[in-house]
């Protein structure tokens, strides 16, 4: 598994992570937000690949996606 902490304030983070992962996102927001906008094509996630995220997003947002 892979574990992030991501903090912004007055900005964004994108993050590029494949569509058969799991993000398991515990991120405060305020004023902000997270939005997976990854294209999920009825993938069924693999076990093995975790992504947890955690911190905080103050006026700022963090964007999943993927290629």
């Amino acid at each position: 598994p892979v574990f992030l902490e991501v903090n912004n304030v007055f900005g964004g983070t994108k993050l590029i992570v494949p569509s058969n992962w799991d993000i398991q996102n515990d991120v405060t927001a305020i004023f902000g937000g997270v939005e997976d906008k990854r294209n999920l094509q009825m993938l069924k996630p693999d076990p093995m690949k975790k992504v947890f995220i955690k911190g905080t997003s103050l006026f700022g947002g963090i964007e999943i996606a993927n290629h």
